[in-house]
């Protein structure tokens, strides 16, 4: 199935069914069904619109996407040691726009920041972790999560948000990078 499919038919079917459910609960059983397909049809060929325009937006700053799911996970591989990685990576996450650090453990590596609502999103919540993978090596993670749990697209927001964060991390770290 599309990415722009996916996100049609969740928005349709759970919009369809909202629609409908209230119909019935006022005994209309034909107005359950045309407002369930009508509704359906139009919010989920409205949300797959607004994931085209998304990754069109995307492709425009040359951010290839896979999917577009609201739940995206990255890693990278560098030449550095966790002490640095973690500095970098730190670097890299405030340069994300409307990002606020919420948790830092450096001895952990690991840390996690909120990003604000814009047009596209509800905010989301970053996550980054840095280990060391031996010989002066380091693996940094960064997972992206929707604030609301039930976010079905987010229009690439997530997507946009994580292909900052790496290629800050290129720039800080640019003999020595390689995504995984």
């Amino acid at each position: 199935m599309s990415k722009h499919a996916k996100v049609f038919w969740q928005s349709a079917v759970s919009v369809g069914l909202a629609m409908a459910i209230f119909q019935l609960f006022q005994g209309r059983i034909w107005a359950a069904a045309i407002s369930g397909v009508a509704g359906g049809i139009v919010a989920g060929g409205g949300l797959a619109w607004l994931s085209y325009l998304g990754e069109r937006k995307l492709a425009k700053q040359d951010i290839r996407t896979v999917n577009m799911d609201p739940v995206q996970e990255r890693a990278v591989e560098v030449q550095y040691s966790t002490a640095v990685a973690f500095a970098a990576s730190r670097a890299a996450l405030l340069q994300i726009p409307r990002l606020r650090i919420s948790q830092e453990n450096k001895q952990a590596g690991e840390m996690e920041a909120h990003v604000g609502m814009a047009m596209r999103s509800f905010g989301e919540i970053v996550s980054v972790r840095v280990v060391s993978c031996g010989d002066n090596r380091s693996r940094v993670s960064i997972r992206g999560v929707p604030r609301m749990k039930a976010t079905k697209a987010d229009y690439g927001k997530g997507i946009e948000n994580l292909e900052v964060f790496l290629r800050q991390m290129r720039a800080a770290l640019p003999a020595s990078a390689s995504v995984i």
